[in-house]
This record gives C-alpha cells, sequence and structure tokens, in this order.
C-alpha cells in the first residue's frame, strides 16, 4: 500500500489491540519540548545539544514525546468528529514500527508534570511519591488508589488501555526519544495538518526543514479532514508555504545556540502546543 492508504486502512480498522499498528495511527502534534528552537519541530534535541546549548526543557521534558491514538471508533461525542487535541497545531504520525512507548494513559495524563520521564508521579504528588512506585498509581486498592483509570499502562498493555478509554476523549502515548531520533527519517509515516489550521504556516515551514534535511525521504504531506467518515487522509495540495500565501521567515534560527531565549522570542509567529499537558 501506498503510505496515505496504509494510514487510512489503519485509521479505519484500528481496534483495541496489544499490537501498535493494529490499533490506528499515532498522532503528535507539535510542541516546545523538541527542536522547534532550530525550526525542526519534528525531531527531539539531541543530548548533546542539550549538554552544549541548555536549551529550553532540556532538563525536563526533552526526553519524552507525546502522542495519542487515533482511530474510526473515536469520535466526539457532540458532533462525530475525529477527536485530535489541536486543530489549529500540525503535526507529525509516528510510524509504530520504529518508536518505543515507555508507558501510556487511557485519558489525558499531563505527563509533562510527571516524573520518571512522564511515567510517574505528579511532582506534587505527595502521596504518590510516598508509596515509592515511582508510578501514577499502584493498581492496588489497598493503597487507597480508586481511580484505576488514571493509572499508567506499560507497553505492552496497549489492548487493556484503549478498553479503558472507553470513559475518556483522549489517550495518551509517552514515547521515549531515543529511538525517534535514532531512526529518523524512517520514525516518521507522515506530517499532518487540519485544513483551515490556524498555525498551517508553522507546518508547512517545518515540514520544508524535514524535507531540506532529508530529500529522498517517503515521507508526505496530509491534510486530516476531521468530519470524514472514513479514509480521513489525503495528500495536501501544498508543495511549499509560499503556495499557502505563507509570509517568508526571516528568524535566524541558528542565533538560538549559546543561549536560553524563549522560543517565542527566537522564533517569531510560531505557536508551538505546550506538549502533554492535556
Amino acid at each position: 500500500l501506498g503510505i496515505v492508504q496504509g494510514l487510512n486502512q489503519r485509521f479505519n480498522l484500528g481496534k483495541p489491540s496489544d499490537d501498535m499498528n493494529s490499533a490506528g495511527v499515532l498522532l503528535h502534534h507539535f510542541s516546545h519540548s523538541h527542536a522547534g528552537l532550530l525550526g525542526e519541530p519534528w525531531r527531539p534535541y539531541s543530548r548533546e545539544e542539550c549538554e552544549l546549548y541548555n536549551y529550553p526543557r532540556c532538563n525536563s521534558t526533552a526526553d519524552r514525546a507525546c502522542a495519542y491514538i487515533s482511530n474510526n471508533r473515536r469520535r466526539n461525542y457532540q458532533d462525530g468528529n475525529i477527536i485530535v487535541f489541536s486543530v489549529d497545531i500540525g503535526g507529525i504520525i509516528y510510524n509504530p514500527h520504529k518508536n518505543k512507548a515507555m508507558c501510556m494513559y487511557s485519558e489525558d495524563a499531563g505527563s509533562d508534570d510527571r516524573q520518571n520521564r512522564g511515567c510517574g508521579c505528579h511532582t506534587n504528588d505527595a502521596e504518590c511519591i510516598a508509596r515509592g512506585t515511582n508510578n501514577s498509581c499502584v493498581l492496588d486498592i489497598k493503597a487507597g488508589v480508586n481511580d484505576v483509570g488514571k493509572c499508567w499502562w506499560g507497553p505492552d498493555r496497549l489492548k487493556t488501555m484503549m478498553h479503558l478509554q472507553s470513559f475518556s476523549m483522549y489517550n495518551e502515548i509517552v514515547l521515549d526519544t531515543d529511538p525517534w531520533l535514532d531512526n529518523l527519517p524512517h520514525s516518521i509515516d507522515a506530517f499532518f495538518y487540519i485544513p483551515g489550521a490556524a498555525e498551517l504556516c508553522d507546518t508547512l515551514n517545518a515540514y520544508g526543514t524535514f524535507k531540506a534535511q532529508y530529500p529522498d525521504a517517503n515521507v508526505p504531506l496530509v491534510e486530516l479532514n476531521i468530519s470524514a467518515e472514513d479514509s480521513p487522509f489525503t495528500l495536501s495540495n501544498y508543495s511549499s508555504p509560499e503556495e499557502a500565501g505563507c509570509p517568508s521567515s526571516s528568524t535566524q534560527l541558528s542565533s538560538a545556540k549559546g543561549s536560553s531565549m524563549s522560543i517565542l522570542t527566537v522564533i517569531t509567529g510560531v505557536a508551538f502546543v505546550l506538549s502533554c499537558m492535556w
């Protein structure tokens, strides 16, 4: 199958399964935690970059990536649309075979605020920390844990997590950033945006930097039509940011090196979502 056909097939047939490829498509919206300062939000910072330049979040959330599984069984109860975290901010679709889940939640986990690379207790959850489990809960009623739906599940419990998600709009998959970086460009199946997205130009610019880095990569740019009854992915009609009327970027991305300036002062006009705080 072609990549777009494959994405649509995974979306259409996705269901609770311990096989990530059979569960649906794995979506990630661009965030502050990764290499947006370098114009490359499609990858995490390398350890060397963090050691040399100490970019924002290198010491907090740069070691994890948040994603969620989408399939045709997950729809908004009110309007029937496909559930996405943001209609304005685009992102990437991960290759499930080239990435590694560290843990997963059956709802929004707020994992930016969690220890253990997003798979532990919230930093201010004294009771959880006192239990010494290094987990968001211990799945044990004797420990006073009743909200078992908020517990994290290991990467081998995907099917269980997805069954529990029936009570929640979102799920959250916390990925290890090392395989994502090490397996580029093959760790990414596609870039995506939703038609009418306010931050369309950011997605197109990001796709441009990716193609400049990996010109031979078979990684398409696709539209995600959230109102489609099935097969929501189609190839984008845009081949460049200019075709979408995007302003030319005058940002000198290299000036971010050696500085801990905020993303908003270095990349003007670019709005990335705060990842994992869903």
